[in-house]
């Protein structure tokens, strides 16, 4: 029997199937621009969805943007799970080609309408979504499938986010509250079309604690880490409220509070450039903090830590012997 998600989903897939890159999910705190704001996404990443009938196998043809901090083109079945053997970075391909992207993806594991996500991290200098000539084109039986505009995609997103919001939003993570960064676990993480090569680490408050403070420092860049930041997220819709994306060879203060707590009484000071501060939406139901990680060392065939393809909980403690100088020095909670 197919879960209320599956029913959604297969029924997005099937009819936006004819035209590319049909929906966009493009967290935003403008009401203008946001749309699709679910599974905890970062405010600097966007992502083109297209997709397809049972059997299809498209090819992309394009290149991926050169400004970008990190890109990648999945597929994802009709429960928002990656398909094995559909992922491919930007590091993994730098120069214009056309990705025959479903090569190596047997015919049971396309027997239902799936997706292709374009997954975007948009550099901080580089504020502008990607535009309709920085976009693959998608091929299909030898036919080259028309290119929805970027109102039309978003149009779609905000249809979709209220349902998909109540129906992920459902299935709550391991919540420990007032603990340092753990991974939990996989089978109860509410998240949608995973990053195979995203970590996610995840803390909450109790409803006696209003404020996080987590004091540490980065060394030199390492370059299999493409992205490193926190996100402020209420697992009842996973809808992202602010994120914070931190720099390398720095030391940081991050402040964490409710909306109806002030960050300066947390100890944020404004004109200190270490400091940083994240608040949680109004309303929120329950307020996690997620740290985010991107490491492409897997998907360049190292798998330098090798989280990523642990799917139970793993506690704070590894994952602070596991991660080393990139996890937090200090977590407090008051």
């Amino acid at each position: 029997m197919k879960t209320f998600l599956q029913v959604i989903l297969n029924s997005l897939y099937i009819y936006s199937s004819n035209i590319s890159w049909s929906v966009l999910s493009y967290p935003s705190t403008d009401p203008v621009k946001n749309s699709l704001n679910v599974a905890s996404p970062s405010l600097t990443s966007e992502y083109w969805i297209s997709t397809f009938k049972s059997n299809d196998r498209p090819i992309f043809c394009g290149s991926f943007p050169e400004w970008v901090e990190y890109s990648s083109l999945s597929a994802y079945d009709d429960n928002g799970i990656v398909i094995q053997n559909s992922s491919v970075n930007s590091y993994q391909i730098l120069n214009y080609s056309c990705i025959n992207l479903l090569e190596d993806v047997s015919d049971q594991s396309l027997s239902r309408p799936y997706a292709v996500i374009h997954r975007v991290y948009r550099s901080p200098i580089h504020p502008q979504s990607l535009q309709p000539s920085e976009k693959f084109s998608i091929s299909l039986n030898n036919k080259t499938q028309a290119l929805a505009t970027e109102e039309q995609a978003r149009n779609s997103g905000k249809q979709l986010e209220s349902e998909l919001q109540k129906t992920v939003g459902k299935d709550h993570s391991d919540i420990f509250s007032n603990t340092k960064l753990y991974k939990p676990s996989e089978r109860h993480l509410s998240g949608l079309f995973p990053n195979e090569d995203a970590l996610y680490l995840i803390t909450s408050p109790t409803r006696n604690k209003s404020c996080i403070r987590i004091q540490s420092c980065l060394g030199d860049e390492l370059p299999w880490i493409k992205y490193i930041g926190f996100i402020t997220t209420d697992m009842y819709t996973t809808a992202t409220s602010g994120t914070v994306e931190l720099k390398w060879r720095t030391c940081y203060t991050l402040f964490v509070t409710r909306p109806t707590y002030s960050t300066l009484s947390c100890g944020y000071d404004s004109k200190n450039k270490t400091h940083y501060s994240l608040l949680w939406d109004v309303g929120v139901i329950f307020p996690t903090l997620v740290m985010r990680i991107i490491d492409i060392s897997c998907s360049m065939g190292e798998c330098r830590y090798g989280i990523n393809n642990i799917t139970h909980m793993i506690s704070s403690s590894r994952c602070q012997n596991i991660l080393g100088s990139l996890y937090p020095n200090k977590i407090t909670f008051s």
